[in-house]
């Protein structure tokens, strides 16, 4: 995507440069060009922290880190398709899903053994 971006707005500019487009005609593609790099740099992890459930995402322009407390964890969702694991962690009427290998339950587990010793899991 980074490549694709990166030759859309080098389209954009030799266009404009040797004056093959107007500006007008060529700007679109400076604009899927950017927005094809501000993309390919965009990185979310989801992970599992003593504080509780860490969401972290980085763009190029910013820099976002949300935590999910353990304490506020009310119920636990394992739900099973394939080689994949879909964990939703509830708290209230919302929650957070996270995506899993399925060979990774049991360590999941024992984590939310530790950590959530009166929440009930449910498996679906």
């Amino acid at each position: 995507m980074l490549f694709f971006g990166l030759l859309l707005a080098g389209g954009h500019f030799y266009d404009t440069l040797r004056r093959a487009l107007p500006f007008r005609d060529a700007f679109p593609k400076l604009i899927v060009g950017a927005a094809c790099v501000y993309g390919s740099l965009f990185r979310k992890k989801i992970y599992l922290a003593p504080e509780g459930i860490v969401r972290e995402t980085q763009t190029p322009l910013a820099r976002n880190r949300e935590i999910l407390p353990w304490s506020e964890v009310r119920h636990v969702t394992l739900a099973f398709r394939k080689k994949d694991m879909l964990v939703l962690f509830e708290k209230g009427t919302m929650g957070w899903k996270v995506l899993c290998e399925r060979e990774q339950e049991q360590v999941l587990r024992k984590i939310l053994g530790q950590r959530l010793p009166g929440v009930e899991i449910d498996v679906l």
